[in-house]
């Protein structure tokens, strides 16, 4: 049950230039990232980025501060993920983390 995972920079945001517009670039990214396994460290170093998901299956997803990873729970989450939907979240400045959890 892999998930997708895109950082995309806000853009202009007294225009609305938002993902996944063509014109907006991608600043990290992450292929198939299995069930609970950690991402890759997601740094979003401009005042704010969206992160996008796309999961083949329907999954629970955790994200945290990479210095609260210890913490990562995607069990008792409530942010879920549709199968094959695209989710767009927003995260602020900092480094990130994410894990996933099967939904039941």
């Amino acid at each position: 049950m892999p998930v997708d995972i895109s950082l995309h920079p806000i853009g202009n945001p007294m225009y609305g230039n938002l993902p996944p517009a063509p014109s907006v670039p991608l600043l990290e990214g992450q292929s198939g990232l299995a069930e609970g396994v950690d991402s890759n460290v997601l740094n979003v170093t401009t005042p704010a980025a969206t992160l996008v998901l796309v999961a083949t299956a329907k999954l629970r997803v955790d994200i945290r501060l990479n210095s609260e990873a210890a913490s990562l729970n995607p069990g008792a989450s409530s942010q879920v993920l549709g199968a094959n939907e695209r989710v767009m979240l927003s995260l602020p400045k900092g480094d990130w983390i994410l894990r996933t959890a099967a939904y039941v």
